[in-house]
């Protein structure tokens, strides 16, 4: 399985590189889609942009939509899988809104 250190995405800026984010999320999608379903493929993509810094919940859902995913299949994994306890989420909220990873 490939990580995302491994496909080495770089920092994206909110509009003039999500051309390049979003070909690095189709190349990270199809490297997983071999045994991986729909749900967990959004896991890893989500996460490959709150990493790349698109990390605010509607512009991940832009993203994921672009990307062919569900709108509210990403709303709620997003609501589920966002919280503090890192055993039962896959991020955290800062006071700000933005999603972010756990330490």
């Amino acid at each position: 399985m490939i990580s995302m250190k491994e496909m080495t995405m770089t920092t994206h800026t909110a509009s003039t590189n999500n051309e390049a984010l979003i070909r690095d999320l189709r190349a990270l999608d199809a490297a997983c889609q071999p045994g991986s379903d729909k749900h967990h493929r959004a896991i890893v993509l989500i996460t490959a942009c709150i990493e790349a810094g698109v990390n605010r919940g509607t512009d991940i859902v832009d993203m994921m939509v672009e990307l062919g995913f569900n709108t509210q299949h990403i709303g709620k994994l997003l609501s589920d899988q966002t919280g503090d306890d890192p055993s039962r989420h896959h991020w955290k909220r800062n006071a700000d809104g933005r999603r972010c990873m756990h330490a």
